[in-house]
């Protein structure tokens, strides 16, 4: 009986294949590395600077799907996903209403 169905990861009790020489053995844990993930210029223009037009719609539709997870991915990604979008649209929204915004850029 399977108390916490939600906690359960794949097992694949065969080997997977790669193209190239990767083969990944029966059972074997596989541990995807965030950070060399979320750098490698194969898929980012600037992989080590703060450069937001990573993330507009056009940069988005040309990245390969799975090379950005900020929150991870699945049933055992970060709890905390849904809070910290919420938080981040109250701050956004209690900033646009409370503040008057300029472009100074000018002077």
């Amino acid at each position: 009986m399977q108390i916490l169905n939600f906690l359960n990861a794949y097992f694949y009790p065969k080997p997977i294949f790669f193209p190239g020489e990767y083969t990944l053995p029966a059972g074997c844990t596989l541990y995807i590395r965030l950070h060399c993930l979320h750098r490698n210029p194969k898929f980012w223009s600037h992989p080590n600077e703060f450069y937001p037009d990573h993330f507009l719609s056009e940069a988005i539709a040309n990245r390969p799907k799975g090379c950005y997870f900020p929150f991870s991915a699945g049933p055992r990604g970060c709890p905390g996903k849904l809070y910290g979008t919420i938080v981040m649209k109250t701050l956004l929204s209690t900033l646009l209403r409370k503040y008057k915004f300029e472009d100074r850029s000018e002077i």
